[in-house]
């Protein structure tokens, strides 16, 4: 998908009514389909974040009025004035455009007028209103080019328009950024749940919107390293570029048995009536549906064994395994969509009325009302996970590898993942562990992970406080967010593509010194003495800087001025 343009009607958090923020222009010749990341830079506290969450909710908002699948109690009721409304969201009023691929048949009586322009493409431009107190309205701006297609599109069309798939991120604790996301984890499993207590088939989760974090980091590495071809490791292998994770040794996959869930009422009431005072045969194991999948798992392991609550999987990572996994599973982002219904599976011990209380919360300490299961009673976990690193004598465990090493597996994993997905990335501050090296490489490192092509779109938008991300942003794409600015992010004068750090320091964040405080503070103190031997002390005291020059123009000076050259 491609953003087009955000306005939000309502006040949301700190931004106020009226805010509208500029995406893709329609108007100009560019072509969506090329890797142009969104960079929203600006202080602390100016918004940046918010724009990522209220664009997280909204999309949440539309996703869960058009779920199949709705959890009991999810949705409000006359009895029940708590529960999802789709009349009320936030933020509560606003208009989001985009572009999203489609396979609908052309209008011919169209086809020629735009064939030099990117919307000879078949992209659909969708539009987003909601007013306070109705539901969001859905229309195809652009749907006489489609044959049949009706400008407003009903419950079917409807999910085709919806992006692929929304990956949130966030490298600190920005939880309102996350709460939609793990309401969307919760669904998730309750949909596994009661599909799987109804004796119903299942595929994957309906709902499209992953948040990334910890729990997701070795399973990311495993998808890439078994089943990424060679080629597109790049950023994970290269010595200069990448982390230099050159591969992986081994991994071993525990899934724990005898996790029951009760069958429905209506499916006991068809068993017998022995069979319904059994308490065995009223339930049933909670991998059950995805037993498929936990198959071709054995089908791929070095070795597997099983005890009485472990079935155990050892994977001893050869070009053999590799090919084994490639055999029996479609892609690496298939292999990471079943990790990712194993680890929805440990939401099994949450009560019923906590998952009630995330539905309906707005609070921003979310992860603190969800119980994290101690390892043994976790149905999927992975353990003994080691890698093969650049530099280090031996395989390292991947849990020992650095915040930054982590945080570059998380956004450059996921990004390898869909490469070639019709995606939404928010990624809220994703380089802050990075040393500068990294930093500046992020863009670049992040272009390399994407397929470029005609038959996909996504959007990648970055809050940042790094100039070395601004710097490889073209200027129509760096959104400068300011607390003064309440209509939107301020204009950006300048060319920022491969603009200069420090001039960028000075343009978004006001430093137009290259040193830090404390040493700034002490240098303008000593150049207050007038005393040659005093200005030469300082000089030894500080390092190679522009600002150390005006210490060593203020000697001259004196020496010049007291005759002092001799």
């Amino acid at each position: 998908m491609k953003l087009i343009r955000l306005k939000l009607c309502s006040d949301f958090r700190g931004i106020k009514k009226d805010f509208e923020i500029d995406f893709f222009n329609v108007n100009t010749n560019r072509n969506p389909a090329d890797f142009n990341p969104y960079c929203f830079v600006g202080r602390n506290g100016s918004g940046k974040s918010n724009v990522l969450e209220a664009i997280s909710n909204i999309f949440y908002h539309i996703e869960c009025i058009y779920l199949n699948y709705k959890p009991r109690g999810f949705e409000k009721t006359p009895k029940s004035i708590k529960g999802f409304d789709a009349t009320q969201c936030s933020p509560d009023a606003f208009e989001l455009e985009y572009l999203i691929p489609v396979n609908w048949n052309r209008n011919k009586d169209r086809i020629g007028v735009e064939d030099l322009n990117w919307q000879s493409k078949n992209y659909a431009q969708i539009r987003v209103t909601k007013v306070i107190g109705e539901r969001p309205l859905l229309e195809i701006v652009n749907y006489e080019f489609y044959k049949g297609i009706d400008r407003y599109p009903d419950r079917i069309l409807a999910k085709q328009i919806l992006p692929e798939i929304i990956i949130g991120y966030s490298s600190g604790e920005n939880e309102v950024l996350s709460l939609p996301f793990f309401k969307m984890r919760f669904i998730h499993f309750d949909e596994y749940s009661d599909i799987l207590t109804k004796r119903y088939d299942y595929q994957r989760p309906e709902g499209r919107m992953i948040y990334v974090d910890n729990q997701y980091s070795q399973t990311i590495l495993l998808a890439n390293f078994l089943m990424q071809d060679k080629k597109y490791l790049k950023p994970f292998t290269d010595p200069i570029n990448g982390i230099g994770i050159l591969g992986i040794e081994q991994a071993r996959i525990i899934l724990q048995k005898h996790v029951y869930q009760k069958y429905k009422n209506e499916v006991i009431e068809t068993f017998s009536t022995e069979d319904q005072a059994d308490k065995f045969k009223s339930q049933v194991e909670l991998s059950t549906l995805v037993r498929p999948a936990i198959d071709r798992l054995i089908k791929c392991c070095t070795i597997h064994h099983e005890d009485e609550e472990n079935l155990v999987l050892d994977f001893w990572v050869d070009e053999s395994l590799k090919t084994a996994f490639k055999n029996e599973f479609a892609s690496p982002l298939d292999l990471f969509r079943t990790f990712q219904v194993l680890h929805t599976l440990n939401l099994y011990d949450v009560p019923y009325q906590t998952k009630n209380d995330i539905y309906n919360s707005n609070s921003l300490y979310v992860n603190e009302t969800v119980p994290v299961l101690p390892s043994h009673k976790r149905v999927f976990r992975i353990k003994d996970f080691t890698v093969y690193k650049r530099g280090a004598e031996k395989t390292l465990l991947t849990k020992s590898l650095s915040d930054g090493e982590h945080q570059f597996l998380h956004t450059m994993g996921i990004c390898l993942l869909l490469r070639e997905s019709n995606a939404l990335f928010l990624l809220d501050e994703p380089e802050t562990h990075f040393n500068p090296d990294w930093r500046s490489k992020f863009v670049s490192t992040l272009k390399s992970c994407f397929k470029i092509d005609r038959s996909s779109l996504r959007d990648i938008l970055i809050t940042t406080h790094s100039p070395f991300i601004v710097s490889d942003c073209k200027q129509d794409n760096v959104k400068w967010f300011v607390r003064e600015n309440r209509s939107g992010p301020k204009e950006v004068n300048i060319n920022t593509y491969g603009t200069s750090i420090i001039k960028l320091m000075n343009e978004f964040f006001g430093k137009n010194r290259q040193i830090a405080d404390l040493s700034w503070n002490e240098m303008l103190q000593d150049l207050r003495s007038e005393n040659v031997n005093e200005l030469n002390e300082s000089l030894s005291k500080f390092g190679d800087s522009f600002e150390k020059n005006m210490i060593v123009q203020k000697l001259n000076k004196i020496i010049i001025d007291k005759g002092l050259e001799k």
